[in-house]
């Protein structure tokens, strides 16, 4: 709008209202541009704000996914470690299983026939001096005979070499074994029959005989067995000693037998 004043009153009037409408709107015009400004700038903060959390939120989800893959490595980890010990344990029971084998049976069990009845067979084996003998055919060795009650108890000891052994066991018990051995023999009973207890022990080692004997009349001769086990309280191993060591006994056991028959050739009773 323009405004040219020509010094009519009037026109002066009209004028000034004029300039006072457009004053109003420009103020009007300036008031709206001011307030815009002002959201703008709101507007831009709001963005910042969200644009910074955004971030934030893009760094907590890369920690969720650097857990989760270090959580998933673990899991993956334990699961191996736990096959791993499974097997270990598996194999563990199948060592241990094999060198415990030779325990399931008796180790020592022999019967011997003599030609001649209990009686001569029992005054047989209670003399020292057959004792005596039957030691020293094993090496050196010593024997004791006596009575407790009606019970008659020999009591022997004797030195043996390990050489036959596996190496491992002279390792453990060195190159000779010492074996003390206790026989304890009760009275016969109405039929003729005898009982006894046979315990051994070898010599700084953890093994251990513990049997049974009898002694019957079987027609003109006279039977004697010894049912027992040879025992190694060695963890893992005590399979293996005991089986090393079961010749040493049988073989003592056989001996008595050899022994006996010339023993009761030479002296028929």
């Amino acid at each position: 709008m323009t405004v040219a004043p020509t010094g009519d009153p009037a026109s002066c009037a009209a004028a000034a209202g004029d300039l006072a409408a457009l004053a109003c709107r420009m103020r009007g015009a300036v008031l709206t541009s001011a307030s815009a400004d002002r959201a703008m700038s709101a507007l831009d903060t709001l963005a910042a704000d969200l644009s910074a959390y955004a971030a934030h939120l893009s760094k907590v989800q890369g920690l969720f996914e650097r857990a989760e893959a270090g959580l998933r490595e673990r899991v993956t980890a334990m699961a191996a470690a736990g096959r791993a010990r499974s097997r270990l344990v598996r194999s563990c029971e199948a060592v241990v299983a094999e060198l415990t084998s030779a325990t399931s049976e008796p180790v020592a069990r022999t019967s011997a026939a003599f030609p001649a009845p209990p009686d001569q067979v029992a005054a047989m084996l209670t003399d020292p001096v057959f004792q005596e003998k039957l030691c020293s055919r094993s090496g050196r060795g010593s024997a004791n005979v006596r009575m407790h009650g009606e019970q008659t108890h020999v009591l022997t000891t004797r030195t043996v070499s390990t050489a036959s052994f596996p190496d491992f066991v002279r390792h453990l018990v060195g190159d000779v074994l010492e074996i003390e051995q206790r026989t304890v023999w009760r009275p016969a009973d109405a039929r003729g029959h005898r009982r006894g207890e046979v315990t051994a022990r070898i010599d700084g080692t953890p093994v251990r005989l513990s049997a049974v004997a009898t002694m019957e009349p079987d027609g003109d001769s006279t039977v004697v067995t010894y049912d027992g086990k040879l025992t190694a309280s060695v963890p893992f191993i005590g399979g293996r000693i005991e089986k090393a060591a079961g010749p040493v006994v049988r073989s003592a056991l056989e001996a008595e037998e050899s022994l006996g028959r010339q023993w009761l050739a030479q002296d028929p009773g």
